[in-house]
């Protein structure tokens, strides 16, 4: 198992260099391509570092998958490209946390890391899958109501609920020509 070296730090420095502004990026294609080069250079550390590669289609294999899945997802529909960049990209920057770890020495902690590393990859951007689905709705886009992004018409219902509800005024006996004194 390897153990810890300065190589090793320039390794974390290169996760925090390209992997931790993935979700400030403002393209998801870009924020994919960036975490699937992440990947691809921290396997390249962790063999040169004498550690197996786990996945049987080896390194260019891996790449050319890489490159397929992008493809793939650009041939989608524009409302559905974003969250799939994002799985993408999730996967792949907590697969080089994962390599980063294994070559830091911690060992099997390193697969809980990287699932955990995915997992805040993919819910920091969350927001923005919202937005891109309200967006690819007809005639909807998002407001901010209340400190959150709400779909238009969503907070008015609730707003409605919580306003005091008014009876309705009583209505007055008719008054007519016979009535009149």
């Amino acid at each position: 198992m390897a153990r810890f070296s300065p190589g090793s730090a320039g390794c974390f420095a290169l996760l925090g260099a390209l992997c931790l502004p993935l979700p400030a990026r403002a393209d998801p294609a870009e924020q994919a391509w960036t975490a699937a080069g992440a990947d691809a250079a921290t396997t390249a550390a962790a063999l040169s570092a004498g550690l197996a590669q786990f996945n049987p289609v080896g390194p260019l294999g891996t790449m050319a998958i890489k490159g397929a899945v992008m493809g793939y997802i650009q041939s989608q529909p524009a409302q559905e490209q974003t969250a799939m960049y994002h799985m993408a990209s999730s996967a792949w920057a907590g697969a080089a946390a994962n390599n980063l770890c294994w070559i830091a020495g911690a060992g099997p902690v390193c697969l809980l890391l990287g699932a955990l590393a995915s997992h805040w990859f993919w819910q920091a951007g969350e927001p923005e899958r919202q937005q891109a689905l309200a967006l690819s709705r007809p005639g909807q886009g998002f407001t901010e109501a209340a400190g959150a992004l709400e779909a238009p018409g969503v907070g008015q219902d609730r707003l409605a609920a919580r306003a005091p509800q008014q009876p309705a005024p009583a209505l007055a006996p008719h008054v007519g020509a016979s009535d009149a004194p």
